[in-house]
């Protein structure tokens, strides 16, 4: 598993915000849930401020376990490259 570098607080502000209890069925959930994960996936602030949020979250439930987890990029781009093989043959 490779390291996670340091996390500085750069700076804070404050915001106002609203919180809303919304009332969905599973279908308008799951098109939800579809259409922002094809807006956010290549979106790396966005997808490192949604992980930092969940590390925080998981902390302050008092999970031991908070740590994020993050793969060792030599082993993923191993692996590709032997699906690729594997479907030429």
């Amino acid at each position: 598993m490779a390291e996670l570098g340091q996390i500085k607080i750069k700076s804070e502000r404050k915001v106002q915000m609203v919180e809303l209890d919304l009332d969905m069925d599973d279908k308008v959930i799951d098109s939800l849930a579809h259409a922002g994960f094809n807006l956010i996936k290549y979106d790396r602030q966005e997808l490192a401020a949604y992980a930092f949020r969940k590390a925080l979250e998981a902390y302050i439930k008092g999970d031991k376990e908070c740590t994020l987890q993050i793969r060792n990029k030599s082993r993923s781009s191993k692996r590709s490259s032997q699906r690729s093989r594997s479907r030429k043959s």
